[in-house]
């Protein structure tokens, strides 16, 4: 018989993020998952039946997350993603349930380097501001409602299972499929983080939350080049040429985005375990060794 101890509810288990958490949780005896998605028929737009969900902890990974999508409809992400945390702290304030908010990025252009998490907020793209507004719904609901919320602000994850629309998975496609790689801005620097060191600090959060508001910066706390990550691919799949991609402007708008992850390091005794060479290797060697 499982020793249950926490009863989480996951928001958007599906993708990328949640389809790992799941992996980890659902086979440890002290936790019990409630799994929700649009792919599960769960509408968080449509608001959310409490019927018979009974959780200690929510943790909201649902939305929509594609930037260049989001320019083009930004109509869709502010709704979904508004209306989504809004259901999911509905839940939290009925049932007393603690919650923890999958964010991203929302500071634009640094104003310095490391990021930490008093650095001004700025809305770059219209998904950074869905998920801006979505963070002060938080805020306010732990204020209004004294529902204790920790939210986890990403940089960049990548890892096993990522969509090949993320820089470093489709460069590693490009290169194993011997094609030569195209690079919008080779020298634009971008802090990475192993998805499994990630898993790591949300364990953390529903081991160790407390009450109140909090924001954490979660990244690697090194930045990378895309050169860089070429060179890195060039360690594990022969002959790799790239170029860059003239059919994008030259440099990107943000050149250099390093992740202060001091405070919840200290919070929550976490430190990434996977350096960006051997999360890659991880990557090739998955895609190389899959039947």
């Amino acid at each position: 018989m499982k020793k249950v101890k926490y009863n989480v509810l996951i928001a958007g288990y599906s993708g990328f993020i949640g389809s790992s958490l799941v992996k980890r949780l659902e086979d440890n005896e002290l936790f019990n998952l409630t799994l929700i998605s649009k792919s599960n028929g769960v509408n968080l737009e449509d608001g959310l039946e409490l019927g018979n969900i009974h959780c200690d902890v929510v943790i909201n990974l649902s939305g929509v997350t594609n930037i260049d999508e989001s320019w083009s409809n930004p109509h869709k992400y502010f709704k979904t993603n508004y209306l989504s945390t809004l259901s999911l702290l509905e839940y939290s304030r009925i049932s007393g349930a603690k919650f923890i908010q999958i964010s991203s990025y929302t500071y634009g252009v640094p104003s310095y380097q490391p990021i930490d998490e008093k650095h001004p907020i700025k809305g770059y793209n219209p998904y950074a501001s869905s998920k801006i507004i979505s963070d002060q719904l938080c805020e306010d609901y732990s204020r209004l409602y004294n529902i204790p919320i920790t939210i986890l602000k990403l940089f960049n994850i990548y890892g096993e299972g990522q969509s090949d629309r993320f820089i470093i998975k489709d460069l590693i496609k490009s290169a194993l499929n011997g094609d030569e790689l195209q690079v919008r801005d080779l020298q634009a620097r971008r802090d990475y983080l192993w998805i499994d060191d990630f898993v790591d600090s949300i364990i953390k959060v529903v081991a160790g939350q407390e009450s109140g508001f909090s924001v954490y910066n979660i990244g690697s706390g090194v930045s990378y080049s895309a050169k860089d990550v070429i060179d890195f691919i060039s360690l594990f799949v022969n002959d790799v040429r790239y170029s860059p991609d003239v059919s994008l402007s030259s440099k990107l708008q943000i050149q250099d985005c390093v992740c202060d992850n001091r405070l919840f390091s200290k919070k929550f005794n976490w430190s990434p375990k996977v350096s960006l060479k051997d999360g890659i290797q991880k990557i090739i060697y998955k895609e190389t060794h899959t039947v």
